[in-house]
């Protein structure tokens, strides 16, 4: 009698239990104690995200439980099919889970390529093979308790990390109630500006006062107010100089920057005595009895948000330093490490768009009968660096927020790379000094100017040193990051001053309270002084260090100067030059029109640049301008090159190019007075050093400009001069990640690339009707491309902003983004909901009842059956996102995937879009190497009669035909061809 393999059912249950045990403690090694750890340190991250306790605790159950038992589940699935196959699943998980717990040794075995962290894995899991199972198992109960409260002291250790105990709810509210409080009135109205990561050094000119050409609204407020040129923060990060700053006193390392962790701040020793407009970006500690209840995001989509950025923290945790570096930084504590992948056109007025956010504080800046504190933190001149010296908003945009040559918060030793930088930052602080000035002008307008205690400030500074942190405090860079601007103009103060006093921004509570009358403060302490009083007596300067919270003491001077960054660029203040757009050698150059140079002939170099057609129809009135160019070299230059970069005829920057891993880039600032109406012309040239500039011509790759045709019968082409590009999707995968339309741009964000040949796509096109209104190339780099295809297809990524008035013309049609495929082919990409695109889609049913399909080509396909072809439609959800759609689609007599999914409203066309979802069960059954399944969400926002509107579903194949979805998971509407109503969804709590 044949013998047959036990089964899991075999096996007793104390095994199992074991099993789980082992695994909950090799997650929480591997995984949870690594997560919890970063998390703990930096407990900001959850109060700048608005997160609730059961946010937290949900975020603990899934690390710590929920890993462990699906882990466990996958292993018992295993095992029930076969005890052998079990027994492999379970050690291959193990050895996976000692690999990650490996991970922080690997730099000192230098290990950190992927294929050598393969070879990790490789060896442990051979050596898991050979260890006997009774070793690996957990059987008594004794052992599996120790299993048990080792896994539970991760989650448990981390509940008791400073301030973690406050964002779960498990700390007893002790604060007081403002009512409890003694009443003190203010005896004049207070107004507290603080712009973040504003250096000192940055306002000033050589000779030491404000710089009133880049600043002249700071300059303006110093001819009233007291500019204490000696004033230093007490902290390099936000969630600690905010709290100093309204608490009078030094920080707390790991408490939390809200109410909570500061019971006694600014406002809440103001009390209900007095009226507040607070607009806090990063902390909470107004508390919600004075300012209302902060609002919160619905639980979904804080999770949601949660889940993505925790995705790339334990990216950076437990990948390879070389998967690593792919990733966007973590560096910012306050969360949105991942983009949005959601189309939007909404304006946000919170504190992620800065100039809503001020207008909303400008809107509030009203007299009141009583005087009243009025609160603004605004998050400027901070990174992403993106705003001109004017205000207008330039592209293309930088990976992960940071400029080149700054890779985890640290600048490279390169020094043009730190020049470039400085440069950036430089006209973001001097938008930030136009925003000052409308501040000072509203304050004049509703007459609050001359009676207020007016205090303009900046939390901390920035660094700008080669090879040094640009925020982490040092020895080196203390200077740049802990002097701050601080001008206080008191109440009627009609004349200004510079004091050289030792100030702390901990001074600034200490000052408003010595303007508070009623109740005596001689019960209050502050470590600050108050400016109002006289000299007060310090000893060095005080600054607590994120990371390990030690408080460093500086007895010498802290000196502010950016004059070493000026010199690394070889650039003189006297010039009229003051944004630096001439960098490095021959500076006089700047603004000399070509006629009047000796050009010497070509170099053997062309350049790529990006977005070429955004410098081909400008608008002065626009809210972006094409600024910043950048771009490609390609051509034999094997070390960085000075250019020369004319617009129109004349010299508008001068620049160095550098290296991003083997590509050959460039990027330069242009002012905005140098672009003219309608098309610019520009030149880049190569400058050699000499007795005199010897320049050399760059030739222009893409000085053809792509152009879309479509013939009589639908079929569709790219042509650049003699170049035709044929439109076959067949061989891309690539998608439009992000559409974003704010402040007069758009953010374009996504992938393109021949998985076939891999092959990164050589253009983006983004096209309106038959027009070509923008193009690009893929330059970013994707986790996930390279992880699935390898480093070919590494940079298949691209992210630009282009000017939103590229398509507010109605006579566009509809919006496409094409990708140009190495070899003359061209192919569209997918798009997300909502996005603008396609053309005419429309079902047609005969009068004998056939149906087609029709295309934008006026291909017809027709509504079959679909013999040989199989599919399901598994999901249909109802959530506070939309509907949720979810299913596969094959044909099975040939072997091949579906080639696009098709949603109907009322049979009128809503999107399309690919078969995403892989379904390894199915390939694997059906000789299928391609996705074959689908993950669909409808904003059901944008139908105003959603609940009537019947949905149908309809899946393209090769053959020719069309399949509709049987509908008979969603409901009692069970025939093919029907749709579904959204009465029949079930609703998801």
């Amino acid at each position: 009698m044949e013998s047959r393999e036990p089964r899991g059912r075999d096996v007793p249950p104390g095994s199992e239990l074991g099993r789980w045990a082992v695994l909950f403690l090799l997650c929480g090694f591997a995984v949870a104690q690594p997560l919890y750890e970063i998390l703990g340190r930096g407990p900001e991250f959850f109060v700048a995200r608005r997160s609730r306790p059961i946010d937290l605790w949900i975020l603990l159950g899934a690390v710590s439980w929920v890993l462990p038992t699906v882990l466990w589940g996958l292993i018992w699935g295993a095992r029930r099919l076969r005890r052998r196959l079990g027994a492999a699943a379970y050690r291959i998980v193990l050895a996976g889970l000692v690999t990650l717990l490996l991970r922080p040794g690997w730099s000192q075995l230098g290990l950190e390529a992927g294929w050598q962290t393969l070879l990790l894995l490789g060896a442990v899991l051979l050596g898991a093979a050979s260890v006997p199972g009774r070793w690996i198992e957990a059987r008594s109960g004794f052992t599996i308790s120790l299993l048990l409260a080792g896994g539970l002291t991760f989650p448990v250790s981390f509940l008791m990390a400073p301030g973690i105990a406050g964002v779960a709810g498990l700390e007893a509210a002790t604060t007081p109630t403002l009512a409890a409080q003694p009443e003190r009135r203010l005896s004049a109205p207070v107004v507290i500006v603080v712009f973040d990561e504003l250096a000192l050094a940055t306002l000033r000119h050589p000779d030491g006062g404000i710089d009133d050409r880049r600043f002249p609204s700071f300059a303006r407020f110093a001819e009233d107010a007291t500019w204490y040129t000696e004033a230093t923060s007490v902290a390099n990060a936000t969630a600690l100089a905010i709290p100093a700053l309204l608490t009078g006193n030094y920080p707390n390392h790991g408490q939390l920057p809200n109410y909570q962790g500061y019971p006694q701040n600014l406002f809440s020793l103001l009390g209900s005595a007095n009226d507040f407009v607070v607009f806090e970006s990063i902390t909470q500690l107004c508390p919600e009895e004075a300012c209302g209840e902060i609002p919160t995001a619905p639980l979904k989509v804080r999770l949601r948000s949660l889940a993505a950025d925790l995705k790339i923290v334990l990216g950076h945790l437990l990948l390879p330093a070389d998967w690593v570096s792919d990733l966007p930084p973590i560096d910012n504590n306050w969360g949105g490490f991942a983009a949005s992948t959601a189309a939007s056109t909404r304006e946000v007025d919170g504190p992620e768009n800065q100039i809503g956010y001020l207008n909303r504080f400008l809107d509030a800046l009203e007299p009141t009968e009583d005087p009243a504190l009025y609160y603004l933190h605004l998050l400027l001149p901070h990174v992403p660096w993106e705003y001109s010296p004017t205000g207008k908003r330039y592209g293309p945009l930088d990976r992960g927020k940071f400029p080149h040559g700054l890779a985890r918060e640290r600048w490279s030793e390169d020094p043009w790379h730190v020049v470039q930088g400085f440069q950036r930052y430089l006209h973001q602080a001097a938008f930030t000094d136009r925003l000052l000035g409308q501040i000072l002008d509203r304050l004049e307008e509703v007459e609050l100017y001359d009676e207020a205690l007016v205090v303009v400030l900046a939390d901390h500074g920035v660094s700008f040193q080669p090879g040094d942190s640009r925020r982490e405090l040092t020895d080196t860079n203390a200077a740049e990051l802990l002097p701050v601007p601080l001008l206080v103009k008191r109440p009627q103060q009609r004349e200004g001053g510079e004091s050289d006093r030792n100030v702390e921004i901990i001074d600034v509570v200490p000052t408003v309270m010595d303007l508070t009358e009623g109740a005596s403060d001689d019960r209050l302490s502050f470590d600050g002084y108050s400016l109002l009083e006289g000299s007060a007596v310090r000893n060095g300067k005080w600054a607590v260090r994120t990371g390990d919270g030690a408080k460093i003491h500086f007895t010498d001077p802290l000196v502010p100067s950016h004059q070493a960054v000026l010199r690394l660029a070889e650039i003189d203040d006297s010039l009229e030059d003051p944004w630096h757009y001439a960098i490095g050698p021959y500076r006089d150059l700047w603004r000399r029109p070509l006629s009047e140079l000796v050009i010497e002939g070509d170099a053997e170099l062309s350049v790529d640049l990006d977005w070429p057609e955004a410098l081909s129809a400008v608008d002065p009135a626009d809210a972006f301008q094409p600024v910043h160019l950048t771009g490609s070299l390609v051509g034999s230059a094997p070390e960085p090159v000075h250019l020369l970069v004319a617009l129109n005829g004349v010299v508008q920057a001068l620049t160095r190019s550098y290296f991003d891993g083997e590509e050959h880039r460039f990027s330069a600032m242009v002012a905005e007075d140098a672009l003219v109406p309608g098309s610019n012309d520009v030149e880049l040239f190569r400058l050699r050093s000499g007795p005199e500039p010897r320049l050399r011509r760059i030739g222009d790759s893409n000085r053809c400009r792509w152009k879309l045709v479509t013939a009589e019968i639908g079929r569709e082409w790219l042509e650049c001069g003699g170049d035709v590009a044929t439109i076959d999707s067949r061989r891309l995968a690539g998608y439009l990640d992000r559409f974003d339309v704010r402040e007069g741009s758009i953010e374009l964000a996504g992938w393109a690339a021949d998985i076939e040949a891999l092959r990164v796509a050589e253009r983006v096109l983004l096209i309106g009707g038959d027009q070509v209104l923008a193009s690009g190339r893929t330059h970013v780099e994707r986790t996930g491309l390279r992880q699935r295809y390898g480093e070919a297809l590494r940079y298949g990524g691209f992210l630009y902003r282009v000017p939103s008035r590229v398509i507010d013309a109605e006579e566009l049609g509809p919006l496409r983004v094409l990708a140009l495929l190495p070899g003359g082919t061209a192919a569209e990409l997918e798009y997300p909901f909502g996005f603008p695109a396609f053309g005419e889609h429309r079902l047609e049913r005969s009068d004998v009842g056939a149906e087609h399909l029709v295309l934008p080509d006026r291909t017809r396909l027709p509504v079959t059956g679909g013999d040989g072809i199989k599919s399901r439609f598994s999901t249909a959800r109802r959530t506070e996102r939309g509907l949720i759609l979810a299913g596969w689609a094959l044909d099975a007599a040939r072997s091949q995937a579906p080639l696009h999914l098709y949603l109907f409203a009322d049979d009128e066309f809503v999107h399309r879009t690919r078969f995403l979802v892989e379904r390894s069960d199915l390939a694997a059954e059906h000789g299928i190497s391609d996705p074959v399944g689908f993950h669909l969400r409808v904003d059901l926002a944008a139908f105003e009669t959603a609940e009537e509107v019947r949905w149908r579903l309809l899946a393209t194949f090769e053959r020719g035909e069309v399949v509709e979805f049987d509908y008979a998971p969603v409901g009692s509407e069970a025939s093919r061809g029907g749709g579904f109503r959204l009465s029949s969804v079930v609703e998801s709590q």
